[in-house]
């Protein structure tokens, strides 16, 4: 008779065993004294314009997407109350991009454009420890502005054949900070 304390004590301390935890005999039986869960909520939404400029087309498209998500559990994995681990984070991005197409000319085609996004990221990593009566957290946050310049071309040779070349440039920027609480 195990109680409801039928677990796998993994915690280096021997905290959970101290606290009447025992150790079953199937090492992936587990236990858990955390109402666990994983929690997701995603949202976004985009922009188009589309035009004519006599010598090309414009297309204008902008986005913004969020996320958000969030993670708790049994850290020792035992139904004593040692250690629970919470993970959440929060996303939001937000882009727009300009893109240039040419009009059907004779033999060459082409497509110019930009792309530009910012991306805030936060993440907050919480250790709860019971017996000890302390929680940690690691709060990380980022902020990222990257910028990409692209281009393609395409030459018909014949009918049937062709001949594609592009190119991109891209440069990022990220600046990251972590707190520890």
């Amino acid at each position: 008779n195990t109680h409801g304390f039928s677990v796998r004590p993994i915690d280096q301390y021997g905290l959970a065993e101290s606290l009447g935890a025992i150790t079953p005999e199937d090492f992936h039986t587990t236990d858990s004294n955390t109402p666990s869960f994983n929690d997701y909520k995603t949202w976004g939404a985009d922009w188009r314009l589309t035009g004519n400029l006599n010598f090309a087309h414009i297309q204008l498209i902008s986005a913004f997407r969020s996320l958000d998500t969030g993670y708790l559990f049994n850290t020792d994995g035992t139904a004593a109350p040692v250690t629970d681990s919470g993970f959440f984070n929060k996303n939001q991005q937000t882009s727009h991009e300009i893109r240039l197409i040419s009009e059907q000319q004779q033999n060459i085609d082409w497509l110019l454009g930009m792309y530009y996004v910012y991306e805030r990221p936060k993440q907050d990593v919480e250790l709860v420890l019971y017996l000890l009566n302390t929680s940690s957290v690691i709060s990380a946050t980022a902020r990222t502005k990257a910028t990409s310049y692209y281009g393609e071309f395409t030459w018909h040779l014949t009918p049937v054949w062709s001949s594609k070349f592009g190119v991109r440039f891209s440069d990022e920027e990220r600046q990251v900070s972590n707190t520890i609480l």
